[in-house]
């Protein structure tokens, strides 16, 4: 097995397109967390946005 094979685990990850129109994959856990970490912020802090989620 090589390292793609274990990176590349369609069942966690869903497509996105980035601003500039490119098509990436993200986990599904990290889109979980995002939308989250979004619903808290605009419950507490609505003046604030997310610009990067690592």
């Amino acid at each position: 097995m090589n390292a793609e094979d274990l990176l590349w685990q369609p069942d966690l990850q869903q497509g996105k397109h980035s601003q500039n129109g490119a098509h990436n994959v993200r986990d599904r856990i990290k889109a979980d967390a995002l939308h989250t970490l979004r619903r808290l912020i605009s419950t507490h802090a609505p003046w604030l946005r997310v610009r990067y989620a690592l």
